[in-house]
């Protein structure tokens, strides 16, 4: 680094003499945050419009935002935002001239009495009462006031007359009196040397004596400065007012060689708030008039200024020196005379006034392990009368000047100049550089310091590294970045072009374009200033007389500009068309900070988010609070960096900014130190520096940095390079194949090449796994995969860099050499390993090498095998190969003992043939699959050991199962159906019957074959293969009868059916079989084919099954009915039941709760507690474990009344009879319409009806036992099971009663009955409930219609739901007398065109009583509905459809014609319904809406409010005479200009009863018929010059009077030329009776008749309601 820095030092010679650069070599401390302007409100005094020249002192409400400026004659109130004088009040006589020295000493406005407390110098004071503008004198100080203080919170104040100070109350009642000069020692002095005497008694040396002189030099006592007084005595508190020090000029005696010469010299002393004396400072030499204590702790400042240095002093309470700083290069002493010293609120901030023969200055310095930096510097071009802070903000301060300018303004001390890693920290006239691309280095040390002649106000820096800096001079200067410092290329200075450019505050500078900046400006307004260095000219984009706290320069439009006045509003500015418009962002919202204290702001227009920090740590994006506790944050090119108060750092992506609600989990971000503050980020890199409260940097680099940074270097294919950072960082390299598969798949050569690296290449491969860690790890950072999954990843991947290495083999043998034992990974890693191949690899690349280098070659690959499989795994794969050198190689590599191998090895080679020696190595390595197939080829070679190895072949088979496999070996070989014959046998052990019959019958043996199909009683295979074997019939015959029988009996009624149908047809026509048939098909459930057979036997001529298959039928249906019964019975026991269960547990768990809870009556609650106590008692080991989880298994199942799992049970046996009920659905599809063929017809009803009724009422229960949420007891098993913890424990919950986990029980879920089959007959369905709840609904909407009739008469819309609801009417009429009809009969019975005419006819007299045109809607409708009906019915109207098609189409065309003139009737009167009784005015009277309140906020922009009646308050007397005139005096609202009172003529009368049109004005009212003769309501309102009472905005009804430009003549024209076509309608409104007419050429020119006659008559006028022209 020492090198790098004499490279610059010596480049750093240009620029002079403006800008000096100096290296510093870690001598030079410093703090990284910096002092911000953003908040300045000033009044230019010396205005004429104020006159406050002479300014003396004010005070600040800041409540009100008010200053009091005391001037010589008066004391002038100014409102700071509007700079509009309130009040001025004269002093009076108080301050005559024959009053002696009356100077203001004190002037302090107490905020919570609203007074203001004045002390004058001659001792006078006086209380200012703010709300009666009247002085009161308090009372009088005894002799000239020096000083007073008033304590933090004015409750208290110190006053200085003569030599004592007084301590007086807020009232100034005196609370005690002491002298200034003490004569006790103080209480914290240390004024005795313990142990060692005196300082000049110890031994020193020579470099000590030295040093003592030097101190002995320091403590001298001096003369007080010229600029100081001996009647200027300063008094500081401490925040916590248990201190206050004075500061006052004494006589002092010192030795002058052997005189004493008396001086007056500066002595400092510490008090307490009861009087008593504390301490002294050491005696300061050329102490300074200017002393402060600091806030909080025992920290005291002043300064010395010796010889020609200036130093800070910093002293404890005790009067003992802390430490000192120079400060001579930034408050030079020949220069600045120090006048006030004082800390802010918080003691984060120092400030000093200086006094110099042109300017006075201000500055502000803070600290960082005792270094001092002057981060902030104002320039003001008058003496300063007044400087205070604020004692709530602690970043506000407030100034006066004697020439009466004010000023307030706000600091931020957060800033960080930090751009493109480059670090700027401002230190007065230097900037310390810290560029971190050469390194992180932490504070106190910085690259370079840049020396500029005058104080940095402000500076920006551009993205290319251009350097925009504002100094006091006020100079504007660029500097450009070279590669190691800053070239200056530009300076200019603004006071060449103004001269008031001095008086100016300049703040939030910004680059536009690279040689071009904004800033903003404040002088008598506030100004947004465009400069470019290049042409060195300025222009004023924007003025406000608002204060404008902040801007943006818009990046895509250089003539727009955003900005932030203070309430926090956002505004819009586009240079082009000069105007201004409030800030609307997403979805055209406009953004309102006014309710935020905002000051921190970015604004993205990309995004067009406007993110700010409030300073209640309040995040927003736009209006919207993200979060409520973020400390910090910094946009990125990519990404939002941001700090929770939590300590947490968030990476946000800015894409994902727009629709962010929230932070996301605490889980995405990272956990940093507490108090972390964000220095700067690396947009290029993945670095975030951190500077941590104590002031040294830590630099982290978040996952999301690494992986968005690794996604661009894998997506730009720099493998090497994303290598290096995931093994730095410990990412997992499956990223490189996970990141994008199908580029990475493809890229696997230039993949090698990048990484050039066998041991990288290696680490890649091994590490590899199949899962897809794109989903799992990196899930957060990656959306989900849309593309090509990878099951088998690993072996994809190996696959492709195999297929690599293989087509360079023969091109780039060096590089195979190189990467073999990649190649080797790659075999090894894929699963199943492929050592075998790699072995043959080995060898295969072994014989292209000489011999040495292959021995070489061989032993690296082996070694470099064992480090990824074990050494016996190796040996046994080696071996696998068959090779015995390669076999050799491994076993001497992994060191194995010769003795061990030699002997196998050769054991092996002495077997012969070759497939039987790979027999024997197979049988060694387990891999049975293999030897079977050598000792198969061992069969066909070795004929002289056939019979040994047979025997081995079938051991092998028995004992490694191998049937299966040996089948496929041995197919096509002379051995087959032995293999089969064993294959045979062991499946006839196994029991496996069907299996072993079959392959006994490709062993050739059909004899045990038979036997297995006849135990199997796969009687068509028997029957199939016994006729093949001539097996004898009557034995066939035998074992079928047989067959049948087990079938039978085992319930398989439909495969014995097939083998008695099968003897019946083949072996003997017996009537015996038919009945056996017969009985076997109804077992089974097939009624439809049972019922068929006695259909073919009533055809024979001796039927004999008819009454045999209705008696069956019979006893079904009986048996049914009482199986029915059954099931309803004992289904509705369990219900019952299991309704008890649970309510009883209901109960116990409630009382258990409740007595867990209760502590206190815990004992009293006997059955409870004892239960809880068993609880307790209970092992921590469940109850369902072990050897009982059986046994409750069985008690589950089986009902037993009081078991503990009875609910269990109970539920288990509704399961299964619902499901038993449920599977007899498919049996009624088929028995029921057979009881109906067979005239079983009341059987069939009571079955249906009671199957129906058993099913309904199980699903009723369904919905009671299994409910959609369950609560505790609904829970299965014993409470102390339900209860139990994952620990074990039994635990009672603490509030609620569901446990802590849940044991889903399969009982719990609920059965379904299906409802998917259609099993009923309509003609077994009772009617008589639909017919009765269709004449309920006729019945419900005819009282409906009655009801709702004034509604429904009100509007067009109402006529038509009116018609609606009368076709409805007439549908449920119809359905109502077909299900009459049919639940009078037992066949199905349908609608005729009577039932139709008559439910028309009804429904249309029904609707008569509410409208004529109702009636007309219902019968349209009606038609409809029938038309629709017939044709679309399932069966119950079609005989409607059956008559229309019948009698042809002429009665459809009839029927249309009828529909299409009944249409145009309807739509001709309905268009003309009148169209205002009901409109949105007529809802006023439904809804007492009060009219709208008079907007006055125009009063506050009119010159004078006298001629506005709106802006005035007149009171009348309160009981006038109507129309008389009265004289009343009027009073300006508080938001006029002019606030004086104005004498009114006024007639008494309500605003209300004023003349229409002459004293006030309606709003037309447009929504209403002109036709109508209703009033409709209006909003009027009173002209400004009529004065009257009560609300000057009122409703009143009028006559509906409006034209919306319709011409009579033009619709009479048009209705003659295209009346026939609908034109004339169209033109008017009227879109649906014109589409009529259209479509019926205008009513076949009825309609265009009528429609010509109504128009001349004016009857037909536009449809919107208004008048012809």
């Amino acid at each position: 680094g020492t090198k790098l820095l004499k490279a610059i030092n010596r480049n750093a010679n240009f620029f002079k003499p403006i800008i000096n650069i100096h290296l510093s070599k870690g001598n030079y401390l410093w703090i990284m945050k910096n002092i911000q302007l953003y908040d300045v409100q000033s009044i230019h005094g010396y205005d004429s419009s104020f006159n406050l020249k002479d300014a003396e002192a004010f005070c600040f409400d800041s409540l009100s935002n008010i200053v009091y400026v005391s001037l010589p004659q008066t004391i002038i109130a100014v409102q700071l935002e509007s700079k509009v004088i309130t009040k001025t009040i004269s002093w009076g006589d108080l301050r005559g001239k024959e009053k002696g020295d009356t100077s203001i000493v004190s002037f302090v406005l107490i905020p919570d009495e609203f007074v203001i407390y004045i002390v004058l110098r001659r001792g006078d004071i006086l209380c200012l009462n703010l709300e009666d503008d009247v002085f009161y004198n308090k009372g009088c100080l005894p002799g000239i006031v020096k000083s007073i203080s008033w304590c933090p919170g004015y409750q208290t104040c110190i006053a200085c007359c003569g030599n004592e100070l007084y301590h007086f109350t807020r009232d100034f009642d005196l609370l005690n009196q002491f002298d200034i000069i003490p004569t006790d020692g103080g209480l914290d002095n240390l004024g005795v040397n313990v142990g060692w005497g005196s300082l000049s008694t110890q031994f020193q040396g020579t470099e000590g004596k030295q040093k003592l002189s030097k101190i002995e030099f320091e403590k001298k006592p001096t003369p007080i400065k010229d600029y100081d007084s001996i009647d200027n005595v300063i008094i500081s508190w401490r925040a916590d007012t248990e201190y206050f020090i004075v500061s006052s000029v004494e006589p002092t005696y010192i030795q002058n060689d052997e005189n004493k010469i008396e001086i007056m010299s500066r002595v400092t002393r510490v008090w307490n708030s009861e009087g008593k004396y504390m301490s002294q400072f050491e005696n300061l030499a050329g102490a300074e008039p200017v002393v402060a204590v600091k806030p909080q702790g025992n920290y005291i400042a002043t300064l010395r200024v010796l010889g020609e240095k200036r130093q800070f002093r910093f002293y404890e309470r005790n009067g003992q020196k802390r430490h000192e700083f120079d400060i001579t290069d930034q408050a030079p002493p020949n220069d600045l005379k120090a006048t006030q010293m004082s800390w802010n609120s918080d003691g984060t901030i120092l400030s000093i006034c200086f006094k110099s023969n042109t300017y006075s200055h201000i500055q502000f310095w803070t600290t960082s392990n005792y270094v001092w930096y002057m981060k902030y510097h104002v320039k003001t071009p008058a003496d300063i009368s007044q400087f205070e802070w604020d004692e709530i903000k602690p970043h506000n301060f407030r100034y006066l000047l004697k020439n009466g300018m004010f000023v307030s303004a706000c600091l931020n001390p957060t800033k960080y100049y930090s751009f493109n890693t480059t670090t700027f920290v401002v230190d007065g006239c230097k900037l310390n550089v810290t560029d971190f691309t050469k390194g992180i280095m932490p504070p106190p040390m910085s690259n370079y310091t840049i020396t500029l002649p005058n104080y940095i106000l402000c500076l920006s820096q551009h993205q290319n590294g251009n350097l925009a800096i504002i100094t006091s001079a006020p100079n504007i200067s660029l500097l450009v970045k070279n590669q190691n410092s800053f070239t200056p290329i530009s300076v200019f200075n603004l006071a060449d072009v103004d001269s008031l450019a001095v008086n100016c505050f300049y703040y939030d500078i910004k680059f536009s374009t690279p040689d071009s900046i904004t800033f903003i400006v404040h002088g008598l307004d506030y100004y947004i200033v465009h400069f470019n260095f290049t042409t060195k000219k300025h222009s004023i984009i924007l003025t406000s007389k608002k204060n404008i706290l902040l801007h943006f320069p818009v990046p895509s439009n250089p003539n727009l500009y955003i900005y932030q006045l203070q309430n926090g509003d956002w505004f819009e500015y586009n240079q082009l068309s000069d105007q201004t418009k409030e800030l609307s962002l997403i979805d055209n919202k406009v953004v309102k900070l006014s309710s935020y204290d905002s000051h921190k702001s970015e604004f993205l227009y990309e995004e067009r988010l406007l993110i700010s920090l409030t300073n209640t740590n309040q995040l927003l994006f736009n209006e919207k609070i993200i979060d409520s506790a973020v400390g910090c944050f910094r946009v990125g090119k990519e990404f939002l960096f941001l700090i929770t108060l939590s300590n947490i750092l968030f990476c946000i992506p800015r894409y994902q900014l727009p629709k962010l609600s929230s932070l996301p989990p605490k889980s995405s971000g990272r956990s940093v130190e507490r108090g972390s503050q964000i220095v700067d980020i690396d947009e290029v890199g993945t670095k975030v520096i951190l500077q941590m409260p104590r002031g040294n940097l830590e630099t982290i680099e978040p996952r999301v940095l690494l992986l968005n940074k690794l996604k661009k270097l894998l997506d730009s294919h720099k493998w090497n390079e994303a290598y290096v950072i995931m093994r730095r960082h410990r990412i997992d390299l499956n990223l490189f194949f996970d990141n994008n598969p199908i580029t990475f798949l493809n890229s696997i050569p230039e993949f090698i090449g990048d990484i050039n690296n066998a041991d990288s290449l290696n680490i890649f491969i091994t590490n590899l796994v199949d899962e897809a860690t794109r989903g799992t790890m990196f899930s957060e950072f990656y959306s989900q995969n849309d593309g090509k999954i990878y099951p088998n990843k690993i072996n994809t991947i190996c696959q492709r860099i195999l297929e690599y290495f293989i087509s360079i083999e023969e091109l780039n043998k060096t590089e195979i050499l190189r990467f073999f034992s990649c190649i080797l990974s790659c075999y090894v890693k894929q699963t199943p390993r492929l050592l075998k191949e790699a072995f043959i690899k080995m060898k295969q690349i072994k014989g292209t090498l000489e011999k040495e280098e292959g021995y070489r070659f061989i032993n690296d690959s082996i070694r470099h095998l064992l480090y990824m499989v074990d050494g016996n795994t190796l040996f046994k794969e080696a071996i696998g190969t068959y090779d015995w050198e390669i076999t050799v190689n491994v076993a001497e590599c992994s060191q194995r003992d010769p003795k061990e191998y030699t002997l196998l090895l050769n054991d092996f080679r002495s077997k012969e043939p070759l497939s039987y020696q790979r027999y024997c190595v197979d049988m060694y390595l387990d891999n049975y699959k293999s030897a079977l197939n050598n000792i198969a080829i061992t069969l066909s070679e070795d004929d002289n050991n056939f019979n040994l190895h047979m025997d081995e072949c079938i051991n092998l088979i028995k004992l490694q199962n191998l049937y299966s496999y040996s089948l496929s070996i041995f197919q096509g070989t002379p051995h087959y159906t032995d293999i089969c014959k064993i294959y045979a046998e062991y499946l006839e052990v196994k029991g496996k019957l069907n299996d072993a019959g079959i392959m006994y019958l490709k062993g050739n043996t059909p004899n045990k074959a038979l036997l297995c199909f006849e135990k199997t009683k796969n009687w068509k295979y028997y029957l199939e293969y016994a006729l093949e074997e001539n097996v004898d019939q009557d034995k066939i015959k035998s074992t079928l009868e047989k067959m049948s029988t087990a079938l039978e009996i085992s319930g398989d009624f439909i495969n014995s059916y097939e083998i008695q149908s099968v003897l019946y047809e083949k072996y003997d026509h017996n009537v015996l079989y038919l009945k056996k048939m017969l009985t076997l098909l109804m077992l089974g459930g097939k009624w439809n084919d049972a019922s068929i057979i006695v259909i073919k036997d009533t055809k024979s001529d001796n039927p004999s099954l008819v009454q045999f298959f209705k008696i069956k039928l019979k006893e079904k249906c009986e048996s049914l009915k009482k199986l029915f019964d059954e099931w309803d019975k004992t289904f509705m026991e369990h219900s019952n039941r299991l309704v008890i269960l649970r309510t009883e547990k209901q109960g116990k768990i409630r009382e258990l709760v409740n007595a867990s809870m209760d502590v206190d009556g815990f004992e009293m609650q006997s059955e409870a507690s004892s239960t809880i106590s068993s609880f307790s008692k209970m092992s921590k080991i469940s109850t369902a474990s072990g050897r009982k989880r059986k046994t409750i298994e069985k008690k589950k199942k089986t009902v037993k009344h009081g078991s503990q799992y009875e609910d269990i049970s109970r539920l288990y046996e509704l399961k299964r009879i619902t499901k038993v009920i449920d599977s007899y659905q498919d049996e009624m599809v088929t028995l029921l319409p057979i009881l109906l063929l067979w005239d079983f017809i009341e059987d069939g009803k009571f079955l249906q009806k009671t199957f129906s009724d058993l099913l309904d009422n199980i699903e009723k229960n369904i919905k009671i036992h299994w409910p959609k949420y369950i609560n505790a007891y609904h829970l299965l098993g014993p409470i102390h099971e339900i209860y139990r913890h994952s620990d074990g424990t039994i635990r009672m919950p603490d509030a609620g009663e569901m446990p802590e986990r849940i044991s889903i029980e399969k009982e719990l879920i609920p059965p379904t009955i299906r409802r998917n089959i259609t099993w009923q007959l309509d003609i077994m369905v009772n009617h008589k409930k639909s017919a009765l709840l269709s004449f309920g609904a006729v019945i419900g909407l005819t009282i409906f219609t009655q009801i709702a009739k004034g509604f429904l008469t009100s509007t067009k819309e109402g006529v038509l739901l009116a018609g609606v609801i009368g076709s409805f009417i007439y549908v449920f009429l119809l359905t109502s007398v077909s299900n009459f009809k049919n639940s009078n009969h037992n066949f199905i019975v349908y609608s005729g065109i009577f039932d139709v005419f008559i439910s028309i006819i009804i429904s249309a007299i029904i609707m008569s009583f509410v409208q004529g045109v109702a009636v007309t809607v219902t019968i349209l409708f009606s038609l409809f509905w029938t038309i629709a009906l017939s044709n679309i019915s399932d069966k119950k109207y079609t005989s409607i459809g059956h008559l229309i098609m019948t009698r042809g189409y002429l009665l459809l065309f009839k029927q249309i014609i009828i529909l299409l003139f009944l249409l145009i009737f309807q739509l001709i009167i309905s268009d003309k319904i009148n169209k205002s009784t009901f409109n949105s005015t007529t809802k006023n009277h439904f809804f007492r809406i009060p009219p709208p309140r008079e907007n006055v906020t125009f009063c506050s922009r009119v010159i004078n409010c006298h001629n506005y009646a709106s802006c005035l308050t007149c009171p009348f007397p309160k009981n006038c005479t109507y129309g008389d005139k009265y004289s009343v005096i009027c009073l300006p609202l508080r938001n006029c200009k002019i606030r004086t009172p104005v004498r009114k003529m006024m007639n008494c009368k309500y605003c209300y009863q004023t003349k229409l049109k002459i004293e006030h004005d309606c709003a037309e009212v447009r929504n209403c018929t002109s036709t109508s003769v209703r009033l409709v309501r209006s909003i009027c309102r009173v002209k400004q010059t009529t004065f009257c009472l009560g609300r000057r905005v009122f409703y009143q009804n009028i006559r509906c009077h409006w034209t919306n430009g319709y011409s009579w003549k033009k619709t009479f024209f048009i209705s003659i030329i295209g009346g026939g076509f609908g034109a004339e309608r169209f033109y008017l409104g009227y879109w649906k009776s014109g589409l009529a007419k259209l479509v019926t050429f205008g009513g076949l020119g009825i309609w265009t008749t009528i429609d010509l006659i109504l128009v001349a008559l004016g009857y037909l006028g536009p449809a919107d309601g208004s008048l012809y022209i």
